[in-house]
């Protein structure tokens, strides 16, 4: 399969996480990092990687996509980072949807949680709550 579902998948996860509204705001949405004078909560969409998985009959990709979540304690921290976390694996049909609406050549038959984990940065003046997600995608080619 071509690897130029990457560019799609990233495009609609932007749409798509773009409209995640969290205590009545848009949670902002960075490709690949963040920008300096960044205000949290904001979720920024990270590295791609991909295994081939086709066999005789399918055109089939298992790809991997990380997340990181990340809050300021002031704003909310730990509780932010849960809540948004869980917004972004509900967003899985939403996904499929806006794939669709892009027309593009492939289809997500399936979208699973890899792995999660917490980091928390603390200076003495404030502490950064960090969740890094990993979800899979199995991704097939249309005909």
């Amino acid at each position: 399969m071509n690897r130029g579902y990457y560019y799609e998948l990233r495009r609609a996860y932007n749409t798509v996480l773009t409209g995640i509204v969290y205590n009545g705001n848009n949670v902002v949405v960075y490709d690949s990092f963040a920008t300096d004078d960044v205000t949290t909560p904001y979720i920024i969409i990270g590295s791609f990687t991909s295994n081939d998985q086709r066999n005789k009959c399918d055109d089939v990709e298992d790809c991997a996509v990380v997340f990181q979540v990340i809050s300021g304690h002031k704003q909310g921290g730990r509780k932010d980072v849960d809540t948004i976390t869980d917004l972004i694996f509900n967003s899985k049909d939403l996904l499929k949807v806006e794939l669709e609406v892009l027309s593009v050549p492939f289809a997500v038959m399936d979208v699973y949680k890899i792995n999660d984990f917490d980091d928390v940065e603390q200076t003495a003046t404030h502490k950064v709550y960090r969740r890094i997600v990993t979800l899979g995608h199995i991704i097939t080619q249309l005909n």
